[in-house]
């Protein structure tokens, strides 16, 4: 079993695991929700993997509240009518544990309804109390926002303006993602890499490996370039992440997240590696990527990848 993070290539999987739960879902109103939310730090989606089949998916966020202070909640946990009673809610559930823990959460909940009679005896034996019984009351809102963000085709990010409901972080920010190598000042490239610090580059060696790879994504806010990635795809079952790097003042706020995810998805490939930064690895694990235990590397200049850590 695998449990990664969602993808927006998920929607379709995702959206038919809940409908067996007898929720309405569609597959193109999930994969905008997905895309939303992989900017959130507060949030967190994963799959569980079988057989090269999503058997399950969990929901998690984090919030604030007045009364009982910082805690995480499951919103939502499906596993795949084949797959129950197999550990695959158990793990999945397991993973938000962590996760709550890694952000500093005091506690996890999760409700269930009352006609989940299988969800009342399995929080139990996971060491889950009933603290309360309550009713839940809904409105809906005439501005509510309804539909998805649309979907961009040119390599673009949809934008949407500052402070406007139901975006991501990144879009609050104002940062949009491209693919465009010809409005790149790669000198200024450079310096993004001296400052992150990953190490002096070249100017015109970057304008190479750039325009030599599959994938690219350069990060903008208010036209200014903060940071950029790339990676080399097959477009099938193999691709390498490379020179993920953001300026300092961006790192910690979601845009590292959304870089990968753009990285991710226009890779097409279901299998993905990537070479960490010592010290930034967990970062990337808690994107899904797990460290690998056979992984082998030629290097032009092996004794500065072992100065540098990456090698032993």
């Amino acid at each position: 079993m695998t449990i990664r993070t969602a993808l927006v290539s998920d929607a379709t999987d995702i959206a038919a695991l809940t409908t067996q739960l007898g929720y309405a879902a569609d597959a193109v109103i999930v994969a905008g929700r997905l895309a939303k939310l992989s900017g959130l730090l507060d949030h967190m989606v994963l799959v569980a993997v079988l057989e090269e089949k999503v058997a399950g998916w969990l929901h998690a966020h984090a919030s604030e509240a007045l009364e009982s202070g910082f805690r995480a909640e499951i919103v939502g946990l499906v596993v795949s009518e084949g797959h129950r009673r197999r550990g695959v809610g158990r793990v999945l559930v397991q993973h938000a544990e962590q996760w709550a823990r890694d952000i500093g959460a005091e506690a996890i909940v999760v409700r269930s309804n009352t006609k989940r009679v299988e969800s009342h005896s399995f929080y139990p034996a996971i060491s889950y109390s009933l603290s309360k019984t309550q009713a839940v009351y809904r409105k809906l809102l005439k501005k509510a926002l309804t539909t998805p963000l649309p979907t961009p085709t040119d390599g673009t990010s949809a934008t949407c303006e500052p402070g406007a409901p139901g975006i991501s972080t990144y879009q609050k920010m104002d940062a949009t993602f491209t693919e465009d190598l010809s409005t790149i000042d790669w000198v200024r490239l450079a310096k993004i890499f001296e400052l992150a610090p990953l190490g002096v580059r070249d100017p015109v060696k970057l304008r190479e490996t750039f325009t030599n790879s599959s994938v690219r994504c350069f990060a903008w806010h208010e036209g200014e370039l903060i940071g950029a990635g790339r990676a080399i795809t097959d477009g099938i079952a193999y691709a390498a992440i490379f020179d993920v790097v953001l300026l300092p003042e961006w790192q910690g706020k979601g845009i590292g997240r959304q870089m990968m995810t753009f990285l991710a998805e226009r890779s097409k490939a279901g299998n993905i590696t990537l070479h960490s930064v010592p010290g930034k690895e967990e970062f990337y694990r808690k994107l899904g990527y797990c460290r690998m235990k056979t992984a082998m590397g030629r290097f032009a200049n092996p004794e500065r990848q072992r100065l540098l850590g990456y090698i032993e």
